[in-house]
């Protein structure tokens, strides 16, 4: 269905950080899959997971990258 808008125009959307996650936490522990398309490398920021790791024991991380 056509929408008369540009192909580049994309819908917005909300993203949420792992620090934001934690006053939903039920335990102090975590195991943790990550599935990024492309920038694997900003997901595990101080400013958006260094307080999710500060109070979390994350003993595996099983995350997808793409090889290069």
């Amino acid at each position: 269905m056509p929408t008369n808008k540009p192909c580049n125009t994309l819908l917005p959307m909300r993203a949420i950080l792992q620090n934001d996650l934690l006053p939903l936490m039920r335990s102090k522990s975590a195991v943790m899959k990550i599935d990024v398309e492309g920038p694997e490398v900003d997901v595990f920021t101080c400013s958006s997971a260094g307080q999710f790791f500060d109070q979390t024991d994350v003993p595996l991380v099983f995350m997808e990258m793409e090889s290069v």
